[in-house]
């Protein structure tokens, strides 16, 4: 998977995500609080390590199927924040 992509879907469907800092820092904002931020690499256009997706993964409370799906546009933003929404719920986030 290329950072590109990633960041584009992030950056599309991340409920107010806003990038901030001198890293590619996203900031996932849910009702007006932060909940977590998901650190991209820099300028890859280039497939990434599984040890560097692992752990966006990790950071956006997906699994590796979940992941694909939000990349190749089967998850749409409400889906995501539905997700995240009920991982709120249930006291995971």
């Amino acid at each position: 998977m290329k950072a590109d992509h990633l960041a584009n879907a992030i950056d599309a469907k991340a409920p107010g995500a806003a990038r901030s800092g001198k890293e590619l820092n996203t900031w996932v904002t849910i009702d007006g609080q932060r909940k977590f931020r998901i650190t991209l690499p820099k300028g890859h256009s280039a497939d990434m390590k599984k040890g560097t997706l692992n752990a966006i993964r990790k950071s956006m409370r997906l699994t590796w199927e979940q992941l694909e799906d939000f990349v190749k546009c089967k998850m749409s933003a409400k889906e995501y924040e539905a997700l995240l929404r009920q991982l709120m719920n249930d006291g995971q986030l």
